[in-house]
């Protein structure tokens, strides 16, 4: 019988697995701790819907294998290609996205900075500050992991993979705007049910997410 309850608990725990695993590794001008805990709040939110997981990795860590691996680039050069108030991006090659996402820390802090939450006459205390730049952090890398799950550049009329967000919206405390419109939803779980054929994939570049 212990043999029986131990091959059951087995199975139990690996039907609960979630079916797609990220590690995300973080590059670049480093992020307060703060500010990485709620972004990781964040983009781990969007995405459990779904039945993704995401975590941090360390750059120098082995990788395991059925684990999508993600560069994260924090950079604070704005990149001349890109239209101003771009917050991430991802790049092609040759059609299929890299495995490198950017995000463009100077923009971010600036869009954090011109919020109106940020002008009601008294300054907001630093954990209040980088709580919302994690958010907008954690936001638009949910967007951009989306343009690598999707493998596409193009973006949808609503939801998450919107071209344009309001900056009020990517601070604010409910997430309203930030969930994959249906449309998106259905060609996400048609991708991770085929799991074996997304494994081989690269990664995108959106040049216009605000």
């Amino acid at each position: 019988m212990p043999t029986i309850v131990s091959l059951l608990l087995s199975s139990l725990l690996q039907s609960t697995a979630p079916p797609l695993q990220i590690e995300l590794v973080f590059i670049g001008v480093p992020i307060h701790a703060r500010v990485e805990v709620a972004a990781l709040d964040e983009v781990r939110s969007i995405w459990a819907p779904h039945h993704i997981a995401l975590r941090v990795a360390r750059r120098d860590s082995l990788m395991e294998e059925g684990i999508l691996r993600l560069a994260v680039v924090v950079t604070d050069q704005r990149d001349p290609h890109l239209k101003p108030g771009t917050l991430g991006a991802v790049r092609f090659r040759a059609g299929a996205p890299e495995p490198t996402i950017l995000l463009f820390s100077n923009t971010i802090e600036t869009l954090v900075d011109e919020t109106p939450v940020m002008h009601h006459g008294t300054e907001s205390p630093p954990a209040v500050r980088d709580q919302m730049t994690g958010r907008m952090i954690g936001r638009a890398l949910a967007h951009e992991i989306g343009h690598v799950l999707l493998r596409s550049r193009g973006h949808s009329p609503d939801g998450l993979m919107r071209a344009m967000h309001r900056s009020s919206d990517f601070v604010a405390v409910e997430r309203q705007g930030f969930a994959l419109s249906s449309d998106d939803a259905k060609r996400v779980d048609e991708i991770i049910a085929s799991l074996s054929d997304y494994m081989s994939c690269g990664l995108t570049t959106t040049r216009d997410m605000h």
